[in-house]
């Protein structure tokens, strides 16, 4: 069955080249790399990582001497564990507007792959593993408008490299302003009750993972955090695309 599939994949790159989506270059111009990199060689090396040394709650770079950044030890947070894959500066953060807003969808696998890969580098232990992956909701007169919820094609390429299930027990029970135009304490106040588990049998005694695109402050993922808690989850934790 493999061997069918890999024929029919390179039929399928002879008939339609596979093309970087970071540049739209055809990969086929760049036989050095490597069969499974998804990226053209400048577009790989443009990309910026986050340091190794990073917040072990949200992903930032360490600025204090524990394994927490300065918000994260001041700030108790509802997850055990957090990470992100790229800084929200540079091509990464490109490519998280163009698949928010631009609908470019052929992002998600590689920005879900890169998660999953920097969730195992950083929070690899078997008591940090998932059982279940759990995106961010939208609220369905936002989800009408846009047409797919980006953080759900994020979670399902997550889930799938790190072959755990994926749902969606939560739900945005009402509309709130868009979180990039409100600072500090009104992040907080836009999302009180803004989630909601109806169905809390699907989290109860698990351990969630719970996926966005961005994370700015973690107000947003602290809100879904607190209502799967609240719902029975044994614990919660965290992971985004990008820290701004």
């Amino acid at each position: 069955m493999g061997i069918v599939r890999g024929l029919l994949r390179r039929a399928g790159d002879f008939l339609v080249p596979p093309l970087c989506p970071g540049c739209r270059e055809e990969l086929s111009l760049h036989p050095e790399r490597g069969p499974e990199d998804p990226l053209c060689p400048a577009c790989a090396q443009a990309l910026l990582p986050l340091p190794q040394e990073r917040c072990a709650l949200c992903g930032a770079p360490l600025d204090t001497v524990l394994e927490l950044c300065r918000e994260c030890a001041a700030h108790r947070r509802p997850w055990c564990a957090g990470t992100c894959a790229f800084p929200y500066d540079g091509p990464a953060g490109n490519w998280v507007r163009a698949l928010k807003y631009g609908r470019e969808t052929a992002f998600a696998p590689l920005l879900g792959r890169a998660m999953a890969e920097a969730w195992r580098s950083h929070h690899g232990e078997a008591s940090l593993q998932p059982d279940l992956v759990v995106p961010i909701p939208l609220h369905w007169r936002r989800l009408g408008r846009r047409g797919f919820n980006q953080a759900a094609l994020l979670a399902r390429h997550v889930a799938r490299a790190l072959e755990c299930p994926w749902g969606e027990p939560l739900r945005r029970g009402r509309p709130t302003a868009h979180q990039a135009r409100l600072k500090g304490a009104g992040r907080l106040r836009n999302l009180r009750h803004a989630f909601q588990v109806p169905r809390p049998g699907e989290v109860r005694g698990k351990s969630i993972l719970v996926v966005d695109d961005v994370m700015t402050t973690g107000a947003t993922l602290e809100a879904a955090c607190l209502a799967l808690l609240a719902a029975g989850a044994a614990q919660t934790a965290v992971l985004a695309a990008a820290r701004a």
